[in-house]
């Protein structure tokens, strides 16, 4: 069986209309930092570390990254246009303080809970996989 291979020396990745197939990325990034606050999971698909008697205590539980609900309440990524083929993902303002030590391990342990998994990765290395060779075929 043989094969052809056809080598691109540019791509115009404006031409590609990728945006939609960016902002789906971002959800799926979104949705992968959810899930691992719920499965009390950081980026590595390590557990977090159990809080200790004092916080819980003053907090009345015991479950990670979780007093208000408000951490994994992410806001909607800024979406990619065919113009602008960025789309962002940002901790909420109020997030930052809180968020900003776990993920740093600035005076509380460190908690890699934002930024992309590698349980979302596989799945997103797929998606993009299939998306450009899709579109590159055309």
């Amino acid at each position: 069986m043989s094969s052809r291979l056809k080598i691109v020396k540019r791509i115009d990745w404006k031409k590609l209309e990728i945006h939609d197939d960016i902002n789906e990325i971002s959800r799926m990034i979104v949705k992968d930092i959810r899930d691992g606050i719920m499965s009390r999971k950081d980026i590595n698909n390590k557990p977090f570390e159990p809080l200790a008697d004092s916080t819980i205590k003053a907090k009345g539980n015991s479950r990670v990254l979780w007093d208000t609900g408000l951490m994994q309440r992410l806001p909607p990524p800024t979406k990619a246009t065919k113009t602008n083929l960025i789309s962002t993902i940002n901790v909420a303002k109020k997030r930052t303080s809180i968020g900003m030590y776990h993920n740093e391990g600035l005076g509380q342990k460190e908690r890699k809970w934002y930024g992309i998994g590698i349980r979302g990765l596989a799945k997103i290395r797929k998606f993009t996989a299939m998306v450009l060779h899709e579109k590159l075929r055309r």
